[in-house]
């Protein structure tokens, strides 16, 4: 919540040894983050002050070098810290206030190849779910397609963005054409002379279809 410099300061001061955080980041830019026995701290330079109790705080989540947070009534905020170390002390006085389990630079390496692993998971299952709703496709034989080095431009899905894309010629597959490895001249993508309006792209993240060049 938003306070006032004189109960910021008075807060900052009676809440015992700081530590002081820098964020890259966050709902309302960049700025200076300190933590004590009371609470979180933000501030920009002639801009407001803020401060979250860990009594207010309904959810601490640690994403990598991002910290979220949902405290009062559903209000939420997000931090972007320059180091891993500044994730793991905000934290910790987070957890000593709760008497929770403090965090290690080793919880975040598990946490974040488990997260890696099920996102990989779940683009496998999309994409035999494509495939599989494809039975022309997925029982056509598949050939690696060729491409023309025009002017090389990585092709990425107009909806979600991501360059983890499959093609398939109708009633052919082209495969899995190496994931973010499609190359797209003037006219969108060139696959051994097929013509770009007989190719449709799926994207495996969203499951966007879509043609060469749109």
């Amino acid at each position: 919540m938003i306070i006032d410099k004189v109960e910021f300061k008075r807060l900052k001061k009676e809440g015992g040894r700081l530590r002081c955080i820098i964020i890259v980041d966050s709902n309302f830019g960049s700025g200076n983050l300190c933590v004590n026995n009371y609470g979180i701290f933000f501030e920009q330079a002639f801009k407001d002050k803020h401060f979250i109790s860990f009594e207010s705080i309904k959810s601490f989540d640690v994403n990598g070098l991002n910290i979220h947070i949902v405290y009062e009534e559903d209000y939420k905020i997000s931090f972007v810290c320059k180091k891993q170390k500044h994730v793991i002390e905000l934290y910790n006085e987070y957890a000593k206030y709760n008497h929770f389990d403090t965090l290690t630079s080793e919880d975040i390496k598990n946490e974040e190849r488990e997260h890696k692993e099920a996102e990989n998971q779940r683009k496998k299952e999309l994409f035999e779910k494509i495939m599989a709703s494809n039975p022309e496709v997925s029982q056509s034989p598949q050939r690696t397609p060729s491409y023309i080095p025009v002017k090389e431009k990585t092709v990425c899905c107009p909806k979600c963005g991501s360059t983890q894309l499959t093609a398939n010629k109708k009633g052919v597959g082209l495969g899995k054409a190496a994931i973010g490895a499609f190359v797209a001249g003037p006219y969108g993508l060139v696959a051994g002379g097929i013509g770009k309006n007989k190719i449709i792209i799926t994207c495996l993240n969203c499951g966007k279809q879509f043609k060469p060049g749109k």
